[in-house]
């Protein structure tokens, strides 16, 4: 069905455009233009604007799909432009996963920071301000490399998992495997006997447990944050302004939505994908198709936060009505003087 296929391409082209007028908006308006954000959330933004750009980037160049077939998943590459350079595509297939472990890792990150800063600004400042920032950057980066080595440890095309897909890939692709950059997560030996023999080499089973558990870490850390800050946000904020109030809770809105997006249009369609392969049914579907929204994650979060925190909106009014007023200028000026030649 290339249609699927094609319906995918669309979704990552839409979400590469929107990423890159969403987040360069973003960029531009908290260097230069919002005035209550300040100091490590700034920088903050900043990072991670740069970090879904990047991932948008990797996504448009590589083109990943994934595949589930029986016991098996395949992660490969529909960028036929660039399908000779195996080693590459792969090596970016497993980068773009790592950058989406980084994404989420670095909300995470953003939710500390706004729990200390709720609870104990000194703290706050002690731990985000200047080069410490650094280190919540080498934190995310850990669990993004990890995802990268899971990736190419567990996923390696062998003899067996190219055997396994390979009538699968030809038929529905029209692919030779072995020529394809990718990876391959099979379930279970090749042993027609033994459902319950889970691999050992390019283990599934290790794949699966890592991928889930920096995603878990990250979902413990969130949620413990989100919670205590809901809890204590109306006696806390008494000691801050007005304004201040108004903008902590716009964050912690922002914060919220941040998870939540994610979590609803991505991570719970992916769970049935990474399972499925342990069941060992018998299934032939383009699940592709749910991990092409991925690319929509930047776009919607950098659009949530300009929509949800007032600074940004006062921003941007000032800026559109700034253009239509030079705009408008410029429309007169050019009238007045054709009238005059006339």
């Amino acid at each position: 069905m290339p249609y699927i296929q094609d319906f995918s391409r669309n979704i990552a082209e839409l979400g590469f455009l929107a990423t890159l007028a969403g987040n360069s908006t973003l960029i531009f308006l908290t260097r230069s233009k919002t005035k209550h954000i300040r100091g490590p959330y700034k920088r903050m933004i900043i990072i991670f604007a740069f970090l879904g750009i990047a991932f948008s980037v990797v996504e448009m160049t590589a083109r990943p799909f994934v595949h589930s077939y029986n016991g098996a998943f395949v992660y490969f590459s529909l960028a036929e432009e660039i399908s000779g350079l195996q080693g590459i595509v792969t090596f970016l297939l497993a980068l773009y996963a790592g950058l989406y472990a980084m994404l989420i890792s670095f909300v995470a990150v953003q939710f500390i920071f706004r729990y200390f800063i709720l609870n104990d600004h000194e703290t706050a400042q002690m731990l985000f301000q200047g080069w410490k920032l650094m280190i919540w950057v080498i934190y995310a980066s850990i669990f993004g490399v990890a995802w990268i080595c899971l990736c190419f440890f567990c996923g390696k095309f062998d003899d067996y998992s190219m055997e396994y897909t390979r009538e699968e890939m030809n038929e529905v692709y029209d692919m030779n495997i072995t020529q394809t950059a990718g990876m391959i997560i099979v379930a279970y030996e090749p042993d027609p006997e033994s459902h319950d023999h889970l691999r050992l080499r390019n283990s599934s089973a290790i794949f699966w447990c890592g991928t889930v558990s920096i995603l878990l870490i990250q979902y413990v850390v969130m949620v413990f944050c989100g919670t205590s800050m809901h809890f204590q946000m109306v006696e806390k904020l008494k000691r801050f302004s007005m304004t201040h109030q108004r903008l902590q809770k716009q964050f912690f809105k922002t914060l919220i939505c941040q998870i939540t997006v994610p979590t609803v249009l991505f991570h719970l369609p992916i769970i049935p994908v990474l399972t499925a392969p342990f069941f060992n049914l018998k299934i032939s579907f383009q699940s592709g198709i749910i991990y092409s929204f991925f690319s929509l994650y930047p776009p919607i979060d950098s659009f949530l936060l300009m929509y949800i925190v007032s600074d940004y909106r006062n921003a941007l009014s000032k800026l559109v009505s700034r253009n239509m007023q030079v705009y408008t200028g410029s429309t007169a000026v050019s009238t007045h003087v054709s009238v005059r030649m006339v």
